[in-house]
């Protein structure tokens, strides 16, 4: 199976992995007392003993929304993003909707991942 390292706003809701563990990304960015600089990625893992919280910290602010003790916070670079098969070009021509929905789904990614870099480029300017 083939993985990319790293996560980008656009890897919200998507499967990762660390190590042979597997989970879902459900948040990606900073988290409140920590290096206003380091991005993170809130992971649901599959294995509920992986985790230590349900995506809410120690002081009660929440993030995502998982099992108790399935859930916890990775940093960005430490994680491997599984692509989806929908986000692949397709292997053989598409009907007009099911393009339309490609098309659709790469603006959106091409969005998230301008957010992001802006706000990388907002947090080195601080």
């Amino acid at each position: 199976m083939s993985t990319t390292t790293g996560v980008s706003l656009s890897g919200i809701n998507s499967r990762c992995k660390r190590g042979p563990d597997m989970g879902t990304v459900l948040y990606v960015g900073p988290l409140e007392g920590r290096d206003p600089s380091e991005i993170w990625a809130g992971v649901c893992w599959d294995d509920p003993s992986r985790g230590k919280h349900n995506g809410t910290l120690k002081s009660g602010k929440k993030y995502f929304e998982c099992r108790d003790n399935a859930g916890s916070f990775v940093l960005l670079d430490k994680l491997e993003l599984i692509p989806s098969a929908a986000a692949a070009p397709p292997s053989k021509p598409a009907a007009p909707q099911q393009q339309q929905q490609y098309q659709q789904q790469q603006q959106q990614q091409q969005q998230q991942q301008q957010q992001q870099q802006q706000y990388q480029q907002q947090q080195q300017q601080q």
